[in-house]
């Protein structure tokens, strides 16, 4: 129900234009938004929370440390910032925004509970959210199924205190490794907000999903 209103409001606010049937796609004016956003940043010597506010004309208490968000990443912020309302929709419309860009991120891997997003917007989502659980993956890789079978079997439906997502490990190689110590797939990061909480390598023991994600939820409150 969120997802479908979140849509609607960023058609009405011409963020999102229809393709054809029911998909959309980004429209024109928000792909010139996101361009002269991109060249405000660059002119930036600096770049910090406060000028991403003063950029947007608004009050962006979710965000707390632009230096590792890419500038791509950021100017699409920026764009949404500008033009949705509730800050809630600004977060879960940025969570979404892949999935309107061509070529979407792989999902063939992923259950349905999580979503597959690009490696880049990992370091903005986990500031949006406090709670994450990001599953590093990659084809032809049993373990990477056998985690999978272990989500689907946890996750009956995306819950709404904690965001799932996906990542497909081979196109994000050089930046997982830098940025999360990610060198391998499977690889299972629980997120309490902008740090991460733990990590499971490899095929793991359900009982042993859980125990972290019990954790997760308790450490994190």
């Amino acid at each position: 129900m969120q997802h479908n209103v979140v849509l609607k409001r960023a058609a009405k606010a011409d963020v999102l234009s229809r393709s054809t049937g029911d998909t959309f796609q980004l429209s024109n004016a928000f792909e010139n938004t996101i361009s002269e956003y991109e060249e405000e940043i660059r002119k930036l010597d600096e770049c910090s929370v406060e000028q991403v506010e003063n950029l947007t004309g608004r009050k962006l208490p979710f965000l707390t440390n632009i230096r590792d968000i890419d500038r791509g990443v950021l100017a699409e912020f920026c764009a949404i910032a500008e033009q949705i309302e509730p800050s809630a929709d600004i977060i879960r419309l940025t969570t979404i925004l892949d999935q309107f860009r061509q070529p979407t991120p792989p999902s063939d891997g992923l259950t349905p509970e999580f979503l597959p997003i690009r490696g880049n917007r990992l370091p903005l989502l986990l500031q949006c959210y406090e709670r994450t659980v990001v599953y590093i993956w990659r084809r032809d890789c049993k373990p990477c199924d056998s985690v999978a079978s272990t989500f689907d079997d946890i996750f009956s439906s995306s819950p709404d205190d904690i965001l799932l997502v996906g990542v497909y490990g081979p196109n994000w190689v050089e930046f997982l490794r830098d940025n999360y110590d990610v060198v391998g797939a499977p690889t299972t990061l629980f997120a309490a907000g902008n740090k991460i909480h733990s990590r499971l390598i490899g095929n793991q023991y359900k009982s042993s999903v859980e125990k972290e994600m019990k954790k997760l939820m308790s450490d994190s409150r």
